[in-house]
């Protein structure tokens, strides 16, 4: 059987030719195996993972397009990334969608080794981490948007090792 960097094969049996194992073990087992390196298969394999790892703008935009989908969809849950809900609103509904525009302004931008999640609305950062006034009264709650929940780190991983994925 081929693979990236060589070639995997049974060759033999353990117990032929006298070993002392031989009674004891399962005659139609392959007992042991071979493989051969090949140095040029393997010396492409990391030459094209190093090309694909210099460059993880591909990468960050796929993170970033499963970040923005999954900080749109905590709005409707009223949750937080560490999966707290949100305090619920005096007016009644659903926090932080009376319009939606603070929702479905959640952008992010890439570059060749990050992504940055965030909110278009200059007033998405009051509601993410509340106000208070001069004599420390709470005028807004925080209601935490962005952030990355346990399910975005698994997927961020699944999409890390797909993307390195030769």
């Amino acid at each position: 059987m081929g693979s990236a960097c060589g070639t995997l094969s049974a060759i033999g049996r353990y117990g032929e030719g006298g070993n002392l194992l031989g009674p004891f073990l399962d005659r139609n087992m392959t007992d042991f195996i071979k493989f051969e390196w090949d140095k040029t298969q393997a010396e492409a394999y990391f030459a094209q993972l190093l090309t694909r790892g210099s460059d993880l703008q591909p990468l960050m935009a796929d993170i970033g397009e499963t970040l923005v989908e999954s900080t749109q969809a905590r709005f409707g849950a009223s949750t937080a990334p560490d999966g707290s809900k949100w305090e619920e609103v005096k007016r009644g509904g659903l926090p932080l969608v009376l319009t939606g525009t603070l929702r479905d302004e959640i952008n992010h931008i890439v570059g060749s080794d990050f992504v940055e999640v965030f909110s278009a609305r200059p007033y998405g950062l009051f509601h993410q981490e509340g106000t208070k006034d001069e004599n420390g009264v709470q005028l807004i709650v925080p209601r935490v948007f962005l952030g990355i929940s346990d399910q975005d780190r698994s997927a961020i991983e699944g999409l890390a090792l797909g993307y390195l994925d030769l």
